[in-house]
């Protein structure tokens, strides 16, 4: 007979031999320590318990989820200002903008240009970590706390910085937080 557990650290439930009672095992999605109940024990049957009762391991999966998701907005912001970038160098090889003595034309080319590829560069970035994140790949915790850094000085001074300024702010408490460290392995 199969005895049946669940991970605290992201709610997926799984089904063991019975060797494996009274063991501890590693959960192979999240990396948590699972405790194997004695075989014929009333823990063979996990009870699942609504996510503000179930610890620190579900809200883990939860912050997690939550930062992979702020950080693909967060790219997604990025790569429209990045495309106002591209707008803005159009407008002055067209002459939409008036030439400043002080601040001339090509020099407005070079300054849009470069904030285009930073901010593509932080797009892509973005994106790419927040899918590692809610894939928990290897290594995404890293990433996502250098995504976190980008996000509170993406967007150079536009009106979302704000909404990724607190997207980056909120990632970096809840990345540092012992419950995301163990489910991300460290």
């Amino acid at each position: 007979m199969a005895i049946r557990v669940q991970c605290s650290g992201c709610g997926k439930a799984y089904s063991l031999q019975d060797t494996m009672a009274g063991r501890r095992v590693k959960c192979p999605a999240c990396g948590a320590t699972i405790e194997v109940p004695a075989a014929g024990l009333p823990g063979d049957i996990p009870v699942v318990e609504p996510l503000s009762a179930a610890g620190p391991g579900a809200n883990a999966a939860l912050h997690i989820k939550l930062i992979g998701i702020f950080d693909i907005i967060a790219g997604v912001l990025n790569g429209l200002w990045a495309g106002l970038m591209v707008v803005e160098v159009l407008a002055v090889l067209f002459g939409a903008f008036e030439a400043d003595p002080d601040f001339p034309a090509p020099l407005m080319v070079i300054v849009f240009l470069g904030m285009f590829v930073l901010s593509a560069a932080a797009a892509v970035f973005l994106i790419v970590t927040g899918v590692r994140m809610l894939k928990r790949r290897p290594g995404s915790r890293k990433l996502a706390l250098v995504a976190a850094i980008v996000c509170c000085a993406s967007a150079w001074g536009c009106c979302i910085w704000p909404l990724t300024l607190a997207a980056g702010i909120y990632s970096l408490v809840a990345l540092n937080k012992d419950s995301v460290k163990t489910a991300l392995g460290g």
